[in-house]
């Protein structure tokens, strides 16, 4: 199982990024469907059968807009340990990884081990103050290489994201 550090708690747990992320009204169900269109239509540019948007509290992974995850409910929402999106989050950077069975930090964990996940790219969500509070990611159930121009689609989706979360900002 993928270890988190103390650099990814302080991350993850940082004052001025977890109040970025409560600017925005994450509950609306309009800005869930907005969401999930935009996940849709990743999903069909990338040709892959997942797609969301992962906000990253300081504890847990919570996806708000998905396609492809309606079979497994409530569990999509993981603990950080399980969650593929810490290092795009720490990094500020996208992260690819073509084969999660090989990977390192990821070849046990029980999203691949129990659901068969093999690939992963995401691209960090940075709010306008420079805040990364998750990711808008694609999953593949294949092992998988995406090729810059795929990169692009999925920062364009990301950029995307952050627009519809602005409209749904608190202040």
């Amino acid at each position: 199982m993928k270890r988190i550090t103390d650099a990814d708690l302080d991350a993850l747990s940082s004052f001025a990024r977890l109040s970025a992320l409560a600017r925005y009204d994450l509950a609306d169900p309009d800005l869930v469907e907005e969401l999930d269109a935009i996940a849709a239509s990743t999903a069909e540019r990338l040709r892959q059968p997942i797609a969301m948007t992962n906000l990253m509290l300081d504890s847990a992974a919570v996806v708000r807009g998905s396609y492809g995850l309606d079979e497994y409910g409530d569990a999509v929402n993981v603990p950080i340990e399980w969650s593929f999106c810490v290092r795009a989050v720490r990094s500020g950077r996208p992260q690819v990884v073509t084969d999660m069975s090989r990977d390192p930090e990821e070849h046990d964990n029980p999203l691949v081990v129990h659901q068969g996940v093999r690939s992963y790219a995401g691209v960090p969500l940075s709010t306008p103050d420079g805040q990364v509070i998750g990711t808008h990611c694609v999953i593949g159930l294949e092992p998988r290489e995406f090729t810059d121009a795929e990169l692009a689609t999925l920062s364009t989706a990301a950029a995307q994201v952050l627009t519809t979360l602005e409209r749904y900002a608190k202040d």
